[in-house]
């Protein structure tokens, strides 16, 4: 009330201004340092400087946000990537993309190369390959708790490094590696790799005619890259690296994938492309047994109606603003009271506390403070009402008598300053 009295009588705005001061100040000769408190400011100050330091850092990466929407692109085409390497000559075998509607891939020759090679890796194949395996499953085992580092940072594993074999190398070929990509409508299907060549048949059949029949059938195969769609830095292609080594002469594997159209839109890719799983089933073909079916390679897929959108966006700056006050805030009124808890809990130790006494340390004498303000000239602050000074005092030999420095002018003046 006499803060607001004094506003009104004031006429000068700068003294209303500083009447209105919501934040008083103490002056530092009522304030007690001890070097713990020192300390504490010293890692109050550290802790700031170092949450401030990774709240920018975290302010300036983006952040991955996943959207789910019904995919109603049902017009566009389907790119399948292919890189498979099969242990039977190129002659022997042959690749084809067969969709719903029983329309299969005629003109696939153009993009699909079929290479006569070896099977077998060389000591360098055979380390790139077990260490391109040893990527590719870890991927796949930690993929849901490493996704979004995967999309920040656009992280892919390169299939395309391969080494070549020497070029005096004389081994026999007996592989073919298919290599290169296909297209066609966007409907489920399957690529399959079987004995003898696609044709065309009358009417819209399919059939695979082989010219040469013999008993070395051999399905083992390598798959160094499946994908759909355009690349994208970021996803990961679950069959990469995948290997299987068959002792059967008739065996047949067949890849159940489901397809899900996806939106990437980051710093390193904006396409629409597609991800996948995939389920493995495989069989030895015996009709003694009961185990029919036609040896080859399948890869039957099916399209997800969900479509998932990959964005990267930059964290709001009111969120920024608001964490770091919550920082700055919290560490200053955590730090004060852990600071008066330790200080309590050690005058408890040392036995200088006592209940509803306060008795301070030699550092904060009243009697010394105002010793030094009295040798600097300084005026000592008296409080608003009359000090009202002893008129007696007593010597040491109990004589009262009159207090001269009542009467004296000097003395007077400063203390009444």
């Amino acid at each position: 009330m006499r803060r607001l009295n004094a506003v009104r009588e004031s006429k000068e705005p700068l003294k209303i201004v500083k009447e209105l001061d919501a934040f008083p100040k103490i002056d530092d000769c009522y304030v007690e340092t001890t070097a713990r408190s020192g300390g504490v400011s010293i890692l109050m100050f550290a802790c700031i400087g170092v949450l401030i330091l990774s709240e920018v850092y975290n302010y300036a990466s983006y952040e991955v946000v996943y959207e789910y929407g019904v995919d109603s692109d049902t017009s566009s085409d389907l790119k399948l990537n292919v890189d498979i390497t099969v242990a039977m000559p190129c002659n022997a075998i042959g690749a084809d993309l067969l969709d719903k509607t029983g329309k299969h891939n005629i003109d696939h020759e153009n993009n699909l190369s079929e290479t006569n090679t070896v099977f077998t890796l060389t000591d360098e194949q055979e380390k790139h390959m077990r260490n391109y395996q040893k990527s590719s499953r870890y991927i796949r085992d930690t993929y849901h708790s490493m996704h979004e580092t995967m999309w920040d940072r656009g992280i892919v594993i390169d299939s395309s490094a391969f080494p070549h074999r020497p070029a005096n190398d004389k081994t026999p070929k007996d592989a073919c590696r298919f290599r290169g990509f296909l297209k066609t409508k966007k409907l489920s299907g399957n690529f399959h790799i079987t004995l003898g060549k696609p044709v065309q048949m009358f009417g819209g059949g399919h059939a695979h005619l082989s010219v040469v029949m013999n008993e070395n059938y051999n399905f083992s195969h390598r798959i160094h890259h499946l994908s759909f769609g355009d690349a994208a830095y970021g996803r990961i292609h679950p069959l990469d690296g995948d290997e299987h080594i068959t002792p059967n002469r008739l065996h047949i594997y067949q890849y159940f994938i489901k397809v899900v159209p996806t939106k990437v839109n980051t710093r390193f890719s904006n396409v629409d492309t597609y991800q996948f799983a995939v389920t493995e089933r495989n069989r030895a073909l015996d009709h003694n047994t009961g185990s029919h079916g036609t040896p080859g390679i399948f890869l039957k897929y099916d399209f997800s109606p969900i479509k998932v959108y990959v964005e990267q966006k930059y964290k709001p700056l009111w969120k920024f603003l608001i964490r770091l006050c919550g920082i700055v805030g919290g560490i200053f009124a955590c730090t004060g009271i852990l600071n008066s808890l330790f200080g309590a809990i050690l005058d408890i130790i040392c036995c200088r506390f006592k209940l509803g006494q306060y008795k301070p340390s030699e550092k904060s004498d009243p009697a010394a403070a105002n010793s030094s303000l009295i040798a600097a000239n300084i005026p000592i602050p008296v409080p608003e009402h009359d000090v009202k000074l002893p008129m007696f005092t007593t010597v040491p030999n109990d004589t009262p008598y009159p207090n001269p420095a009542v009467n004296e002018p000097a003395v007077s003046t400063l203390v009444g300053q």
